[in-house]
């Protein structure tokens, strides 16, 4: 199924329009990522008034630059998307987010059709009307549950080695310090 089935597509706000004079909480490749490992977003929240580019917990971001996708948490909504980023918005209920996060970041079909969308420039970013035109290979709910969780999780339990990785590399700088004093 095509994806511009299955989602609504918005793009961020230049950065140069935002109201200079007004402090926005602009969303970060590291919001995707912290988000990413954060596992199932919460319930939707109600929505937002048109033409607005906040997130809410319920959406899902797409980085133009890096090819991910991410669901929104409570500790990333409220932010603004700037250019680099695309907010989706389900439309259906045949497909759950978490496995569209396990198909736009992991699937090998979704990754050869970006390839072929953008043709000899690895760099360059797609615009809505590609993206909308990827086709999405849809499995039953149960199984779309299943590949969506297990990717999550895999994603949490990466961030949280990491994570311990680097408070026991602090730890250990941290007895360095102390012995050779």
């Amino acid at each position: 199924m095509r994806l511009g089935q299955l989602v609504t597509m918005k793009m961020g706000v230049n950065q140069r329009r935002l109201p200079g004079g007004v402090p926005t909480c602009r969303y970060t490749y590291q919001d995707l990522l912290n988000d990413l490992a954060g596992g199932a977003p919460n319930a939707p929240t109600d929505r937002r008034p048109a033409g607005t580019h906040t997130i809410q917990v319920g959406d899902l971001v797409y980085s133009l630059t890096r090819d991910q996708l991410a669901p929104v948490s409570a500790a990333t909504a409220g932010k603004v998307l700037t250019q680099n980023f695309i907010r989706w918005q389900l439309v259906t209920d045949q497909v759950t987010p978490q496995y569209l996060c396990y198909c736009l970041n992991q699937s090998p079909l979704i990754a050869q059709q970006l390839g072929r969308l953008r043709g000899s420039s690895p760099t360059a970013k797609l615009s809505l009307g590609r993206l909308q035109q990827l086709d999405v290979p849809i499995l039953p709910l149960t199984e779309q549950r299943l590949w969506g969780q297990l990717y999550l999780n895999l994603q949490r339990q990466r961030a949280l080695r990491q994570r311990l990785t680097t408070l026991q590399t602090q730890l250990l700088r941290g007895m360095d310090l102390q012995t050779s004093r």
